[in-house]
């Protein structure tokens, strides 16, 4: 494991936590002298004397749990102002700092701006010889301090190596050209002394202040345990069955989170360990359970076609089943009913899909049946009769388990990270004409990049003896080892000075010039673009991605999910047209220096793609096909080519590849009748009578993939086998394979914040080709989908070991190990006064300002200014945002009684109505002046229960002005979107508490999606009470303790998962908002019946603590008898 950018605390994180004596928990600020201690190299210690500009220490590691024991001696050079550095255009450097949490083995990692370059010599314990002894007093003269001064000589023996962990990352000190000059020109730091001398150091002179002569002991990792070790092997490729062996065998703590790895192999461990293979046992052992079930007909009618299934589960189910439930269903994949007339009969009568209900009590259907613990409700429909069988799918072999396999997405991540390990072949393959020993060398780099560590590797020395060797490598000898710079690759290599000018023109003035000393420059092809909501982070990928696109050739553009990619290749699109518009602006239709536009498409499902084109063409609107979309996919460009009225027009400075796509369509018989048909050449019926198959428009969409400039699709559509390279002829499954192997020469990702480090690996392969991603680590992360569940309760020993590094996302990760980023410096999308919130929790210290777009008088900015006056108007206690500001709103629903769903997913009825009749009556009120006012509003919640509730509401609201509103989405599906009014109904009360809305990356998503109006709906109170009168006085009665500002709490996660939050972001939330009076109160209706005397029938609310245990003995309540009679009597597998 790595040791570097680490807080390292008294006592490791875990069980396992070996205490470190007190002396070496801190660094030990030294003097690092020439030989014999005769002159200063490094010294800007505090107890001896600051003589340099360098800082040495003496380090210790392995006081944590899963760290090796270590001993060595650390170099900061300062780096000097980082605006400075981000002027001269270097680009940002962050530290990652990882502390225990208190819970459990939870790890807090945070981020901090770099101060310091630092580079440690881990010495080899067992082959160094130490001397101590009190400085002479030619020594203590060097210093001229009255400390007692102790001179200390460490000499490598045996022709053991050191590990250097840092040197080799890219620096600059725009500040400090002397320092500069160190690391990146090689000149002496003193006495001729120069950083590559130091590294190749075989003895080492140092200087420290101390009390009494320190013994060997005092050097000693004796205590601490030994060198860590993961324990999973040397096999790392995808093998189920070695996976539940190590699964069975290898239980215990989860492993801290790491930036750095001590070896490939180590890298790789983290990254195969699939967290799903738990739950694929679990889907098979409930595939095998049988149950009681009755059913209740959604419509009273003669024969009914869908039902409202109850399930009675079996003993113990919630506590061995239910955490792998929430996990299938949490993104609403069907589930498989298999019906049985008989208890032991083989055959199921029946197989009808189905999806969990969530909040049954809401259902009228189901006010007579009281369901109650250890029941489950699941919305079927009776299947369509076909021909020869009862029912459709009544030969079908039944399973619980999602629609999409997740092990084969499992195993497609597993071979993309084995493509970091040495051995590996390259990839993407070699094309013609590309030096194998040249692209070995790029994946030794990309390996090196990979671990986090540095990339300097040490030769072995070649010594006779232990004097010869230790005077050989010295101070004072000559030097072994250099830190060779990391290759720079220019993006900018080879493009028209014309063509680069309007592309730098989409960057804002004042950041042109560093633009472009950044993407001139860039360490090893890699460019990251990394800041916060709303700063132009995709704009900026944009322009830096159509360089590579120029100077490179293809580009190949991804994202962690399909709304990610579409939003990326829709901006690269735009981005890329305005460009070659800029550029032609003044030149002739005829001049040879115009520019066309770039093909880019935007891949789905090939087979999807090609039914989709069939049913355009045969006047079908197509069909719904999970996430697909007709714009810039190759249906769209194809339709483009033949000039088809159902796609917008080609412009005159169209791609030329159109016109070779076309030429290639009419050259056959069935092609020519398809432009005769698009140009109404041909009759429909005529064309139908011998329209082509689905297959060949497959292959004629094939020619708009071979031709893009740009290619965008999600990771999972670039197969990873060991076949690479091999595929023959053409193929649908592999298109964009295909594409990726031959084709692409540069690579882009957005949201990259939110990308495995696998998935990068998927699209980027293993020889660094020039890659640029942006996003932003503050928001939502990978999701983890086994993060706190443990083998048996409480036992500490966790399905899935590596939760904490399976978070770390790949900008994360990579701008973690110390390689630069840029940082956008302006914001571009809220109005004044909106990011403040958001600025304040998450980025205090990001130099941003506002774009001048941002004023509130801007007219985009008009709903939020007649919002805060609506506000205004029906809460006159609201206090004014600050002149030439508008502020969130929050609404306290006093009294929101909340509803928990089986899965743990939360709905409140008290909220939604309030929230939803806010913004009806402010969209009534303003319709005259903006009749569009529903199409530009958004409301969103964190809980899917929520989102479900809220648009059951709209549908039944009549004339509201709402009618034209975007249906409601949650939290994690809408990053990267937003709208100009947003309305949060978080769904949590005080007593159910805050739930996983604590989460800051979620929080930070919810606080940045609105471009002038943020409307927070929820209990003020929900994460305790606040402080000072501005709180209302909640929670403060006589007698009330105080609660915890931080306390800790148990919550489900939205993909099922346990994490165990504090609340600190979301009570910062409610206290900002509070201090500046931006909260306003209603009764929620809940309180209002309870004020009146009638309570209603109380919902099932939970409890801010952590569940407890089932009691399966426990008697159930029996079911009304009505349940038995309306009920179809069958037991489900």
């Amino acid at each position: 494991m790595s040791h570097q950018g680490v807080e390292v605390p008294a006592e490791g994180n875990g069980s396992e936590a070996v205490k470190m004596d007190a002396c070496k928990i801190k660094p030990k600020q030294v003097a690092l002298m020439t030989a014999n201690f005769e002159k200063v190299v490094c010294c800007r210690a505090g107890p001896i004397a600051n003589i340099t500009k360098v800082q040495a220490d003496m380090v210790w590691a392995g006081g944590r749990t899963d760290d090796s024991p270590a001993f060595g001696i650390r170099l900061r050079f300062p780096r000097g102002s980082a605006l400075a550095n981000e002027d001269q255009g270097f680009g940002h450097v962050e530290n990652v700092l990882m502390r225990p949490t208190g819970l459990g083995d939870e790890w807090r990692i945070d981020v901090e701006e770099s101060e310091h370059y630092e580079v440690i010599i881990w010495l080899p314990l067992a082959d160094i010889q130490i001397d101590s002894r009190p400085a002479r007093s030619t020594t203590v003269e060097l210093f001229g301090c009255s400390t007692a001064l102790h001179e200390i000589r460490i000499s490598i023996t045996n022709n053991a190596n050191p590990v250097i962990h840092g040197a080799g990352k890219p620096f600059r000190n725009a500040d400090d050209e002397e320092v500069d000059s160190w690391i990146n020109g090689g000149q002496p730091i003193a006495h001729g002394v120069t950083f590559a001398d130091i590294l190749s150091s075989r003895a080492f002179f140092l200087v420290a202040a101390m009390q009494g002569v320190p013994t060997a002991e005092y050097f000693s990792c004796a205590r601490l345990p030994p060198p860590f070790e993961y324990g999973y092997g040397t096999q790392q490729y995808w093998d189920v069955d070695r996976y539940l062996e190590q699964m069975r065998t290898l239980r215990g703590h989860r492993f801290q989170p790491s930036f750095g790895h001590a070896s490939d192999n180590d890298h790789v461990t983290v990254l195969t360990q699939a967290d799903v293979l738990w739950v694929d046992v679990k889907a098979k052992e409930i595939e095998k359970l049988r149950m009681r079930v009755y059913s209740v007909p959604v419509v009273q009618q003669e024969r009914a076609w869908a039902f409202y299934v109850v399930l009675t589960l079996p003993p113990l189910f919630e506590e061995l089943y239910m955490p792998a439930l929430r996990r299938l269903t949490s993104n609403d994949s069907p589930l498989f009913l298999s019906f049985f007339e008989e208890k032991n009969s083989e055959k199921a009568t029946a197989v009808w899909q189905a999806t969990l209900v969530q909040n049954p009590e809401r259902f009228p259907q189901l006010k007579d049946h009281l369901i109650v613990e250890g029941e489950l409700v699941l919305f079927a429909r009776r299947p369509r009769e076909t021909k020869g069988s009862r029912y459709t799918g009544a030969d079908f072999e039944p399973k619980v388990f999602a629609s999409k396999n997740p092990l084969l997405e499992a195993e497609r991540m597993v071979t993309a990270a084995c493509r970091l390990l040495p051995g590996a072949p390259p990839s993407p393959p070699l094309r013609v004409g590309e030096c194998p020993d040249l692209a070995a060398q790029s994946q030794a780099l990309h390996r090196a990049l990979a671990r986090g560590t540095g990339f300097i590797d040490q030769p072995a020395v070649d010594a006779a003896d232990l004097v010869s060797a230790t005077e050989a490598m010295s101070l004072d000898g000559p030097g072994r080892v250099s830190p060779l710079p990391l290759p720079a690759v220019d993006l900018t290599s080879g493009i028209d000075p014309r063509y680069l000018e309007a592309i730098v023109a989409e960057v804002v003035p004042e950041d042109r010039d560093r633009f472009l000393a950044h993407v001139s420059k860039r360490p090893l092809g890699l460019t990251m673009v990394k800041s916060a909501p709303g700063m132009g982070k995709t704009s900026v990928l944009s322009a830096i991605s159509l360089c590579m696109n120029e100077a490179f050739g293809k580009l190949f553009g991804s994202g962690p999910s399909h709304a990610a990619v579409s939003n990326f290749a829709g901006r690269y699109y735009k981005l890329s047209c305005r460009v070659i518009d800029r550029h032609n602006k003044g030149l002739a239709a005829d001049d040879p220096t115009r520019r066309k536009y770039k093909l880019v498409v935007r891949g789905y499902n090939f087979h999807d793609e090609a039914l989709a084109l069939q049913e355009l063409l045969s006047g079908d609107k197509p069909k719904e096909r999970g996430h697909w979309d007709l714009s810039l996919t190759p249906a769209f460009w194809l339709l483009r080519s033949l000039q088809s009225d159902l796609v917008s027009s080609p412009s005159a400075d169209e791609s030329a590849a159109l016109d070779t796509i076309r030429r290639k369509i009419v050259s056959s018989t069935p092609g020519m009748r398809l432009a005769d048909f698009v140009s109404g050449k041909l009759a429909p019926e005529q064309y139908q009578a011998d329209a082509p198959e689905r297959k060949v428009l497959s292959r004629w969409l094939g020619l708009v993939v071979e031709e893009a400039d740009a290619l965008f699709t999600t990771p999972a559509k670039v197969k990873c086998s060991a076949k690479e390279g091999s595929s023959k002829g053409w193929n649908e499954d592999t298109v964009y394979s295909d594409w990726w192997e031959k084709e692409m020469r540069c690579v882009a990702l957005d949201e990259a914040g939110a990308t495995h480090l696998p998935n990068l690996y998927q699209v980027w392969g293993n020889r660094l080709l020039p890659c640029a991603m942006a996003g932003d680590t503050k928001q939502l992360k990978p999701a983890v989908m086994t993060y706190k569940e443990e083998v048996t309760e409480e036992s500490g020993e966790y399905l899935n070991r590596f939760a904490f590094n399976g978070e770390i996302s790949a900008l994360a990760f990579l701008s973690g190990t110390g390689m630069p980023t840029w940082r956008q410096r302006r914001q571009f999308r809220m109005a004044e006064g909106m990011f403040e919130l958001s600025k304040t929790l998450f980025y205090p210290g990001l130099p941003a300002k506002n774009d001048e777009g941002c004023a509130i008088s801007d007219p985009r900015h008009r709903i939020g200014v007649l919002f805060e006056a609506f506000m205004k108007r029906k809460f006159p206690t609201l206090k004014d945002s600050p002149s030439g500001q508008l502020l969130p709103v929050f609404l306290d629903v006093r009294g929101s009684r909340v509803y928990v769903d089986q899965t743990k997913s939360k709905s409140c009825p008290d909220q939604v109505k309030a929230a939803l009749g806010i913004l009806s009556e402010f969209a009534l009120a303003v319709g005259a002046e903006m009749p569009d006012v529903a199409k530009r509003m958004a409301i969103l919640a964190p809980y899917k229960a929520n989102v479900e509730l809220i648009g059951t509401r709209m549908r039944k609201m009549g004339n509201s002005g709402l009618e034209d509103m975007p249906p409601s989405s949650t939290i994690d599906s809408i990053q990267g979107q937003e709208a100009e009014l947003v309305a949060i109904v978080f769904g949590t009360s005080q007593l159910s508490g805050p739930g996983f809305t604590t989460d800051p990356n979620r929080l930070n998503v919810s606080l940045t999606r609105q471009m002038s109006a943020l409307l927070l709906v929820g209990d003020i109170t929900a994460a305790g009470p606040l402080e000072g009168d501005k709180g209302k006085g909640k929670g403060k009665g006589k007698g009330k303790p105080k609660k915890p500002a931080n306390e800790a709490i148990v919550t489900i996660g939205p993909n099922g998962e346990v994490l165990y939050v504090k609340p600190g972001p979301i009570r910062q939330m409610s206290q900002f908002l509070a201090d500046r009076g931006r909260v306003v109160s209603v009764d929620s209706e809940s309180k209002l019946r309870k004020m009146a005397g009638d309570d209603g029938r109380k919902p099932k609310e939970e409890a801010a603590a952590k569940p407890k245990k089932p009691e399966p003995e426990k008697p159930k309540p029996k079911k009304p008898e009505a349940k038995e009679k309306k009920g179809e009597k069958k037991e489900k597998k």
